[in-house]
């Protein structure tokens, strides 16, 4: 986590102490320093407390397999580990190539189609990139390279990722700067087999003009996902949440 301005405003020290303080109550209760997880994390904690208390209060079974999509240095992934199997094996999909994840890097970017596309980074900020052609910010999108784009499901039946071995239930946690509906009409049938997805819905125009979270929902609904709750709205005063990270998962 870079700082910036906005962090040294009232809005921006309230929402960092509401991070911290999820942090540490999910750290405390994974017997873990909440100091290994500063300051890359701090941005990911609220909604990695509320999806540990979400598996407790539903009695649901830890995720034996993270899919990370968008991982960019596996912020929120390091702590959702906390609440999955001690065992749990994790895929990363990062076509960053600056960038190491955790577990097992794939460097692509899923997506609805198969073949190249433009993944562009901001000229100010090497640390995260999209291929969503509708993202600008400040004009400033200048760097980037081609990379490549595939289906989720194209890359499972051509046996570049090992569906069948990895163990269930799995979660499937998305956050691709824009491109998260793609990336689930892009596993398709495959989405049966997920258990939860956790979700970054963009909920303003320059970040998501691709979907909204009707979109979503009737997606996830049409593979068997019953259940859903906001783990997490972006909290920037008298504005409108700029984004909500959403957990979705299958009751039975």
């Amino acid at each position: 986590m870079k700082l910036h301005v906005f962090h040294f405003t009232p809005h921006g020290i309230v929402r960092a102490y509401s991070h911290l303080l999820a942090g540490f109550r999910l750290c405390k209760s994974a017997g873990k320093s909440l100091k290994n997880y500063i300051p890359e994390s701090v941005n990911s904690m609220t909604a990695a407390w509320n999806f540990k208390l979400t598996l407790i209060r539903g009695n649901l079974e830890r995720p034996k397999t993270i899919l990370d999509v968008g991982a960019n240095i596996s912020q929120m992934t390091k702590l959702l580990l906390l609440s999955a199997a001690a065992d749990a094996r994790v895929i990363s999909f990062e076509p960053n190539r600056c960038l190491q994840p955790l577990g097992e890097k794939v460097e692509i970017a899923l997506s609805d189609k198969d073949g190249t596309a433009d993944f562009v980074i901001p000229a100010h900020d090497d640390d995260w990139g999209t291929i969503n052609a509708l993202k600008d910010v400040a004009g400033d999108m200048r760097q980037g390279y081609k990379v490549r784009q595939a289906r989720l499901q194209t890359l499972i039946e051509k046996g570049e990722v090992p569906w069948a071995q990895l163990p269930k239930p799995i979660l499937m946690k998305i956050d691709t700067e824009g491109s998260e509906k793609k990336v689930l009409d892009g596993t398709g049938k495959y989405l049966h087999d997920v258990k939860y997805v956790l979700i970054e819905v963009e909920n303003a125009e320059e970040r998501g003009a691709n979907y909204n979270m009707t979109d979503i929902c009737c997606v996830l609904r049409e593979y068997g996902f019953d259940r859903m709750r906001i783990l997490y709205s972006c909290y920037d005063g008298p504005e409108a949440p700029a984004y909500s990270d959403v957990l979705f998962w299958k009751e039975g």
